[in-house]
C-alpha cells in the first residue's frame, strides 16, 4: 500500500506543480496585463486582492514539499509568493463580506 500511495502523491505533485502552476501563471499575468497602462487605482485593487489569491494558491500547492523534493525553482516559487503576499496582502482585512471571510489570526 505504501508503494502505491507514494506513487499517487508523485503524481499529484506533478499535476499541482506542472499543470496547474501553469493555469495559474496564466491567469496571474492576465491580471497584471489588466493593470498596465490603467490611470485608475480600482482595476489595480481588485486585481491585487485576486493576484494575493493565486499566490496563496500557489503556496498551498507547493506545501509540504519535502527536504529532498525541493529544487532551486521550487524555492523560487515560494519566496515569490511570500515575498508578494508579505508586501501587498491586506491581511485581516473583510476583503469578501461576512459570508465568506475566514479569521486570518
Amino acid at each position: 500500500a505504501l508503494p502505491l500511495l507514494a506513487d499517487l502523491r508523485a503524481n499529484l505533485r506533478r499535476v499541482l506543480h506542472g499543470p496547474l502552476q501553469e493555469v495559474m501563471e496564466g491567469w496571474y499575468r492576465k491580471l497584471v496585463a489588466e493593470c498596465e497602462a490603467r490611470l485608475d487605482d480600482t482595476v489595480l485593487d481588485e486585481n491585487t486582492k485576486l493576484m494575493c489569491d493565486i499566490q496563496a494558491h500557489v503556496l498551498l500547492a507547493h506545501r509540504a514539499v519535502a527536504a529532498e523534493e525541493m529544487t532551486e525553482k521550487t524555492a523560487h516559487v515560494f519566496v515569490a509568493a511570500f515575498a508578494f503576499l508579505s508586501t501587498r496582502h491586506e491581511w485581516n482585512m473583510d476583503l469578501y463580506g461576512t459570508d465568506l471571510s475566514v479569521p486570518e489570526h
